[in-house]
Parts: structure tokens; C-alpha cells; sequence
């Protein structure tokens, strides 16, 4: 079962939502402050929010590229190793789903599907980055450590008269 502090530095290296170096846990809405700290974001536990300020400004809920959800079953799936490469696929995913919408939206000027396409180019890099990043010990990266063995035979071809 993932941790919240799991969630939350896997959240954190992921820089998602953006600009954020600090999760700070709060009770509910009424708990954000007057003045927020800088580069921080409030995780609203009753609600499972997050609260960003920017400039000064009033308290917005912060847009996620994945789910506090997603990530936990990551980290229970593949364990927090791979859960971030994970995320950072699923995040790519989610923006590939978007790309045919931003060009639709857009007619014939492609700058912002161009820009899209580029942030999508991105999170798929950074999604094998980290894989090729995580040492290997002794077993495929991409699949779940089952600790399973499969025995193989060899093909018996013509009987095995050959």
C-alpha cells in the first residue's frame, strides 16, 4: 500500500502540478493561510485537492497531468522504482489523447499542436530516460518482479529425428 509521502515525492520529482518544490498537508480549504509559501502547494485531505497561489492571488486548484490514485497503484504495481517512469508514460499518454483536440480546435495553424506534440515528445523521453537510469538486478525492468520462474523446452521439430 502506497504512502503519502511516497505519492508525494514521487509527485514532487515528476514536477507535477509545476513549479512546485513543497506538498504542505492541510485539514480542509479553511485551513490555507492568508499568505502561502512560495513555490508550495497545500494537499487538501478531505477533499484531496491541491491548493497553489500564485503572485498573491486567490488559492486555485492545481491542474495534475496523473492522479494521486494513478501513482499510488504504480508504486503497489511495480514498486517506486519504476512508478515514476510509469507515471511519466501515462502522463505522455494523457497528452497523445489531446493532441488530435488541440489540432481540431486550433484549423489550419498547427503552432499549438506543434507545442503539444513537443511537451508529449518529452514525457516520452523522460519516460525511457528513467528506465535506462534504474540499475538492473538481473531482471527485465518493464515487468512487474513476480519472482517467477518459466521453464522453457526445447522445440521438438520432425519427432526430434533431427
Amino acid at each position: 500500500m502506497a504512502t503519502r509521502q511516497e505519492i508525494e515525492k514521487i509527485r514532487l520529482s515528476l514536477n507535477d502540478p509545476p513549479d512546485i518544490l513543497e506538498i504542505i498537508t492541510i485539514e480542509n480549504k479553511d485551513a490555507l493561510p492568508q499568505d502561502a509559501k512560495s513555490q508550495a502547494a497545500y494537499f487538501d485531505q478531505s477533499r484531496g485537492e491541491y491548493w497553489t497561489q500564485e503572485d498573491g492571488g486567490e488559492f486555485e486548484i492545481a491542474k495534475l497531468n496523473i492522479s494521486d490514485a494513478a501513482i499510488a497503484i504504480e508504486i503497489d504495481e511495480v514498486g517506486a522504482k519504476l512508478a515514476r517512469c510509469r507515471a511519466f508514460e501515462i502522463m505522455a499518454e494523457k497528452i497523445g489523447g489531446k493532441m488530435n483536440v488541440v489540432r481540431s480546435q486550433v484549423g489550419t495553424d498547427s503552432t499549438q499542436y506543434q507545442d503539444i506534440k513537443n511537451v508529449y515528445a518529452y514525457y516520452k523521453d523522460l519516460a525511457k530516460t528513467c528506465k535506462d537510469n534504474i540499475p538492473d538486478d538481473g531482471q527485465k525492468s518493464d515487468t512487474p518482479k513476480s519472482g517467477r520462474y518459466r521453464s522453457m523446452k526445447p522445440p521438438v521439430i520432425a519427432g526430434g529425428n533431427l
